[in-house]
């Protein structure tokens, strides 16, 4: 599609495909609709930026209506000829600026906190010679793993390979299957279905709620609802009227409430709306447990991924890394690029002379990246520093407008620096791994 030379309209929720293809957005927010150049990244940069702006424009104005209506009032109390002059002068200096109005509120966000109510041991789930097939068709076979606390394993391939197959036999919906799998010591499991299925369509939504969780009163169960935008009457609906989208939203706050230290999710952000799937993406970020995910959204395993299992018919691949860094190793795995669907066959000696290669790779790249941070961080100090000193001159002071093109700048400046250091501390972390 990022070849097609014609206009194409697209309406997703994907935002890895948006970035990829799209180079302008068209935003429909609070009833009004704004279109930004670039693609979706750039979009949400740039409607930050603009956001900023109009705020601090809007507490300009504030600032000097006020200043005005001061002098109005004590103009009008001293109640002479020249004060009333001067009084009815800045009134209608008033009433002839254009009001610049405050950022309409942000659309009301979900909110939801994922913890374990308890530590599991370090080893969570082993898995040996794991194989599922249907008569005619085979899915996959000796299918091997451990997985270990706090780990987010993503298991990807192409559709139809088994892979929600693979997470039912893990959590017990599938009896038949061949091979073997263990729990570790103290593993509470909690499972997310893409089907919905272990939703009642009878229950209302705080029954459904309630259900599953006796031991919280009422308003409580009604307080989760309300973090989840199910609000007043909208906890008597019938989980059957639901659309896909409340649905999920239901399974998300049985899961959350829950506290399991395993999460075994199958593709969580179907049916959720771009703001919810970042809420989901932060607080499973948080989360204190471990993760085994099905997922298709690249944006989401970007994110979120430690490791990465690939289902194969006859292998897997199992790769430490996130989808980008998979996607690059994978392409130096596949000798034959014209051939997508290629089984990738290496000797373990040779994949591990890979992964030893990408390892120093990443290395390289995160000590260069420590060095032009570091580096940023002291020509934006530098400049801190130097408009400090400007601000304190008596030329500058007496020019109003020189002193707010400076104040506004060392404003961005220090919030610059204080991205600067959260991302120093970032690459500090990453490379004391």
């Amino acid at each position: 599609m990022s070849n097609y030379k014609k206009c194409v309209l697209v309406i997703s929720h994907d935002r890895y495909f948006l970035d990829k293809i799209t180079n302008k957005t068209l935003e429909i927010e609070n009833c009004e609709c704004k279109l930004y150049n670039g693609n979706y990244s750039a979009y949400l940069k740039q409607k930050a930026v603009d956001r900023e702006i109009q705020q601090r424009h809007y507490e300009q104005q504030q600032k000097e209506i006020a200043r005005l209506e001061a002098f109005i009032e004590q103009q009008r109390r001293w109640n002479r000829e020249r004060n009333i002059i001067a009084a009815e002068s800045r009134q209608k200096a008033i009433e002839r600026m254009e009001k610049i109005d405050a950022p309409k509120n942000l659309p009301e966000k979900v909110r939801m906190k994922f913890k374990s109510g308890i530590a599991s041991g370090n080893d969570v789930l082993f898995a040996e010679g794991l194989g599922k097939e249907y008569p005619g068709k085979p899915l996959f076979k000796d299918v091997n793993f451990t997985i270990r606390k706090k780990e987010r394993v993503f298991i990807l391939g192409p559709n139809g390979c088994g892979k929600s197959t693979l997470l039912k036999i893990l959590t017990g919906k599938i009896e038949s299957f061949k091979g073997s799998f263990r729990y570790g010591y103290n593993v509470t499991l909690g499972y997310y279905d893409q089907e919905q299925e272990e939703l009642n369509p009878n229950n209302t939504l705080i029954d459904e709620v309630w259900s599953a969780n006796e031991d919280l009163s009422q308003t409580e169960i009604r307080n989760v609802l309300a973090m989840f935008l199910f609000k007043g009457e909208d906890v008597l609906k019938p989980v059957s009227t639901l659309s896909g989208g409340e649905k999920s939203r239901i399974s998300l706050i049985k899961l959350m409430l829950s506290e399991a230290n395993l999460l075994i999710l199958d593709e969580p952000t179907n049916h959720l709306d771009i703001n919810s799937r970042e809420v989901l993406e932060s607080s499973l970020e948080d989360y204190d447990g471990t993760l085994l995910i099905v997922s298709h959204d690249r944006y989401f395993i970007d994110k979120l991924a430690t490791r990465i299992i690939e289902l194969g018919e006859t292998s897997c691949i199992d790769y430490n890394g996130n989808y980008t860094e998979f996607h690059e190793y994978k392409s130096k795995l596949n000798l034959s690029t014209g051939n997508e669907s290629k089984s990738v066959k290496m000797t373990s000696s040779k994949m591990e002379h890979i992964a030893t290669k990408e390892e120093k790779a990443k290395r390289r790249k995160l000590e260069k990246q420590l060095s032009e941070t570091e580096k940023e961080i002291n020509s934006t100090e530098a400049r801190i520093k130097e408009i400090e000193e400007q601000m304190t001159q008596e030329e500058i002071i007496s020019d109003h407008v020189k002193l707010m093109e400076l104040h506004n700048e060392l404003n961005e400046l220090n919030s610059k620096l204080e991205g600067l250091y959260e991302l120093w501390d970032e690459l500090m972390s990453q490379s004391n791994e």
